[in-house]
C-alpha cells in the first residue's frame, strides 16, 4: 500500500471555505461553516489530509487570522479576488444569474457582460491556486455552480488530471438553461471534468439534454 507521503491528496474546491475567524465574547477563534460539504469533508480532510481551495475572506485578512487557519491538519488555500471581482463573481453572477436558472427560476437582474469576465477571472483564479497547491497525481473535487469553468481550465493544464465536479443545487431544463448566453462555455467548463454529480437522475438527465442540444447546434 502507498504510505500517507506518497498517495495522492484530495483536492477540495469550494467557494467558501471550511472555517473562518470571528469574534466570540471579545475573543477571535476560528469556526467551521456551517453546511453538509463542510460536515462531510472537513472530517475526512482531518483524517488522511489534504488541500481545501477557497475564496479568501474579507474579514481573515491580517496575520492573526493566517495563523489561525495555518493550524488545521489539512492545507487551506485561499484565493484572493479583488473586492470588485468578488461581488461581480459571487452576487452579480452567481448568485443573482446563476443560482435563479438552475432552480429554474426568474433571473434577478438583466444579463450584461461585465459581471461575466470577474466569473472567467475567479474560475482562473482558482484554477491557478489549485495547480500550484497539487500535484498531477491528486484527485481534484471541484464543488457547485460557482466554478463551472473550472474542470475546462484544468484539463486544459493537466490532460491527464482526475477532476470532479458536484453540482448542490437542481438542473434544470435545456429549454431554461439556453437562457443563458454562456451556456457552451459553461458546458464546455464542465465536461473538462471525468466525474459529474448531481442530486438526482432527473437533473442528470437534463444536464446531457443540454450538452446533446449544444453539441447539435
Amino acid at each position: 500500500m502507498p504510505t500517507s507521503k506518497s498517495r495522492s491528496k484530495l483536492v477540495v474546491v469550494s467557494n467558501r471555505g471550511p472555517y473562518r475567524t470571528m469574534t466570540v465574547s471579545g475573543k477571535r477563534t476560528l469556526v467551521r461553516a456551517a453546511g453538509g460539504l463542510v460536515a462531510a469533508l472537513d472530517p475526512v480532510l482531518r483524517a488522511r489530509g489534504g488541500v481545501w481551495v477557497c475564496a479568501k475572506e474579507a474579514a481573515d485578512t491580517n496575520l492573526a487570522a493566517d495563523q489561525m487557519l495555518a493550524k488545521l491538519p489539512y492545507q487551506l488555500v485561499r484565493v484572493p479576488l479583488s473586492a470588485r471581482d468578488r461581488d461581480a463573481f459571487y452576487s452579480g453572477i452567481s448568485n443573482a444569474l446563476l443560482w435563479p436558472i438552475l432552480h429554474s427560476l426568474p433571473p434577478t437582474v438583466r444579463i450584461s457582460p461585465t459581471p461575466w469576465q470577474s466569473y472567467e477571472k475567479a474560475n482562473e483564479e482558482f484554477a491557478k491556486a489549485v495547480l500550484q497547491s497539487s500535484k498531477p497525481s491528486d484527485l481534484i473535487w471541484v464543488q457547485d455552480f460557482h466554478l463551472m469553468l473550472m474542470p475546462g481550465m484544468l484539463r486544459k493544464a493537466r490532460s491527464r488530471a482526475r477532476i470532479g465536479w458536484f453540482c448542490h443545487i437542481p438542473w434544470p431544463s435545456a429549454d431554461l438553461f439556453n437562457i443563458l448566453p454562456w451556456r457552451r462555455q459553461i458546458l464546455e467548463g464542465l465536461i473538462g471534468a471525468d466525474l459529474i454529480g448531481f442530486h438526482t437522475q432527473a437533473y442528470a438527465e437534463n444536464f446531457l439534454e443540454c450538452v446533446a442540444m449544444q453539441t447539435n447546434a
